[in-house]
């Protein structure tokens, strides 16, 4: 499975493979756009299995109507499917350090989160 979008998370019928994280939460906060791709969501629960203890995200996939609204980037990770991951500022070098040993290329540390998404080219950064 590699971006299948649906309409609405509602939509999606198949296995859930990921049982720390609903549709919901992974879903557009605007409209409830759904982007699955499988190997980003694997390495998410598998982020959240060596973590061991939950993961709160503040954004995963935005539709490009909500991403403009919030001001992303025009070719944002987003549109696809990336993880804005709360974490405590003590804790955001390790969580970004795992991240990236679970497969993660795009790694951007915040203030009040940490930014993980698998695009092609393997870039850290700061924000």
């Amino acid at each position: 499975m590699r971006f299948q979008l649906f309409k609405h998370y509602s939509h999606y019928t198949g296995p859930w493979l990921w049982p720390n994280f609903k549709p919901a939460e992974l879903a557009c906060r605007h409209c409830g756009e759904l982007c699955l791709d499988q190997p980003s969501l694997d390495a998410l629960q598998m982020l959240r299995a060596n973590w061991g203890k939950p993961i709160a995200l503040n954004s995963a996939h935005r539709c490009a109507e909500h991403n403009a609204k919030v001001g992303g980037v025009k070719d944002s990770m987003h549109l696809k499917l990336a993880f804005d991951c709360r974490v405590a500022a003590e804790e955001r070098e390790a969580f970004a350090d795992m991240a990236e040993s679970c497969g993660f290329k795009g790694i951007g540390i915040y203030p009040a989160f940490v930014h993980v998404d698998m695009r092609e080219e393997a870039a850290v950064w700061r924000g």
